[in-house]
């Protein structure tokens, strides 16, 4: 989610699909506790609320040392067992020991802090292939819709969402928030581009989708954002759910693993890091905890 004053702008995963039986009853539990909620008009996908990073800010709450703009550097064994992580946060450089380490990055960031570590595990995630989307933001005045998407025919773009229109987002005097989510192919094609060459290209299709739809609504605003790693297009893995590499031991997650539907990407994330929290939980050793009957049950609460 980003944040423009008081406007918000869902320019990740707009929705997503839980129809996994195995999420079934945190699904439950996560609509009750209104950290989601079902689309208005479609009651088979979900919204985080009041934004979409929410049912994330949820599941990280009962973290005891959760770090932000936080970037591992490096990952090495230590002769005595164990890895060191190095880090950097902004003009701060730091490390630390830990027994352990579960990777739920992008695959080709998560081959390049493992693959040297594990040649095996690295040439596993390196099977998966993700593509990059560029993605607008823009404020307009009011539009005269309360529909969440304008439908659009243009091949450059995948959506066009009134994310204002969302349950839960803050109604602005005056204004409405729009995210525009360009295609596949535009993104490939336009990866290395700049964003001030793109945020004029995407505010052109955007008015033109409005007019043949005669919305009225001038643009205040934009800005675009390059997810360079948006989504899989080919897994990791046919058969598991985690990738490890329990002799060391290292652990990857993530969608890319086993996952290629955009829209049961956040339901592949989840079932993906349960997976791995399952296999370091359950790996042999001395420093082997016990694990409670209902401790996946426990992440709802």
């Amino acid at each position: 989610t980003r944040y423009a004053g008081d406007q918000r702008f869902d320019h990740g995963a707009p929705w997503f699909r839980l129809d996994d039986p195995r999420l079934a009853r945190l699904a439950k539990s996560w609509t009750e506790r209104g950290v989601i909620a079902r689309r208005p008009d479609d009651d088979t996908v979900y919204i985080g609320t009041p934004q979409a990073n929410s049912l994330a800010v949820h599941l990280a709450s009962s973290l005891t040392d959760f770090r932000t703009a936080t970037r591992v550097q490096e990952i090495a064994q230590v002769a005595a067992g164990g890895f060191r992580l190095v880090w950097n946060s902004g003009d701060t450089t730091d490390s630390g020991q830990f027994d352990a380490v579960i990777v739920a990055i992008p695959a080709p960031q998560a081959m390049e802090l493992l693959g040297p570590l594990s040649p095996a595990l690295g040439e596993t995630i390196g099977c998966a292939t993700m593509a990059p989307r560029w993605t607008a933001m823009i404020e307009t005045d009011t539009a005269p819709t309360d529909g969440l998407t304008v439908p659009t025919t243009d091949p450059d773009l995948e959506s066009v969402i009134l994310n204002s229109a969302k349950p839960g987002r803050p109604a602005i005097e005056g204004t409405s928030a729009w995210v525009v989510h360009a295609s596949e192919a535009y993104s490939q094609r336009e990866l290395e581009s700049s964003p001030d060459a793109i945020a004029p290209v995407l505010r052109e299709r955007f008015e033109r989708v409005l007019s043949e739809h005669a919305i009225h609504a001038p643009v205040r605003s934009v800005s675009v954002h390059r997810w360079r790693y948006a989504f899989a297009t080919r897994a990791a893995s046919e058969t598991g759910e985690a990738l490890a590499d329990p002799q060391l031991p290292l652990y990857a997650c993530g969608d890319w693993v086993h996952e290629t539907r955009p829209d049961r990407a956040v339901q592949g994330a989840l079932l993906s890091g349960m997976a791995a929290a399952g296999l370091l939980l359950g790996r042999p050793g001395p420093k082997r905890e016990t694990v409670p009957d209902d401790f996946f049950m426990q992440i709802s609460s």
